[in-house]
């Protein structure tokens, strides 16, 4: 009998420590896939992500996308995603809720990057790209006149001709800038440079519904050439 038990005994203890080592074997293998080299990569793949580049030429984003970005990004970006210039952008990555990609250079297709899903990394990049979004000045693609004047809230960028400058109220002056096809519209300045007129000039600011519509206050004016 005692001979049985000291058997059963045995039997138990070799099974208990195979799941032991099949349980622990597991565990290191689950550990090491949670970070990996990935060659093939989408960014679309990562729900609702966040990017952080220093350059966003030949990158391709979902449409919404936050980005911060070290430099002006293409206007292919700037019309689907909401951008901010930080120039402390020195990383490039995009991150979601539970995953990451970490590029090994820029977000073009090609490129290696490190894939994961490290709960403290990813919270990590989160946390970083949130802190340059905060600290980042939004930029907005570059809108035809017409499209600014439809345009009734948030912040627009346009340029355009200045071909008059005209007294308005208070000290204040309106350049009226236009486009090719006629669009014009103007913009409500307290001051500008002697011999703007015909010059190219960018604005970023608000379309103004007390005039209309058909007035821009600007936020930033920007002579090009």
């Amino acid at each position: 009998m005692e001979v049985i038990t000291f058997s059963v005994g045995i039997v138990i203890g070799i099974i208990g420590t195979a799941a032991a080592i099949e349980i622990s074997q597991r565990w290191i293998t689950k550990k090491k896939s949670s970070t990996g080299l990935a060659h093939f990569w989408s960014i679309s793949e990562i729900p609702n992500p966040v990017v952080v580049a220093k350059s966003l030429e030949g990158a391709s984003l979902p449409a919404g996308t936050r980005v911060v970005c070290a430099t002006e990004p293409p206007q292919e970006i700037l019309s689907k995603c909401k951008v901010r210039i930080n120039p402390d952008a020195d990383a490039n990555f995009a991150a979601g809720k539970s995953t990451a990609l970490v590029f090994s250079g820029g977000l073009s297709s090609g490129t290696a990057a490190i894939s994961t899903v490290d709960e403290v990394l990813v919270a990590s990049l989160n946390a970083e790209f949130e802190m340059l979004w905060d600290k980042g000045t939004p930029i907005h693609e570059t809108l035809s006149i017409n499209e600014a004047l439809s345009k009734h809230d948030g912040e627009v960028k346009i340029r355009g001709q200045v071909s008059l400058v005209t007294k308005f109220k208070d000290g204040q002056h309106i350049l009226q800038i236009s486009e090719e096809g006629g669009a014009s519209v103007g913009v409500l300045v307290d001051s500008f440079p002697e011999g703007i007129t015909g010059k190219t000039i960018e604005v970023i600011g608000t379309m103004d519904p007390i005039y209309g519509g058909g007035v821009l206050r600007p936020r930033q004016v920007r002579i090009i050439q």
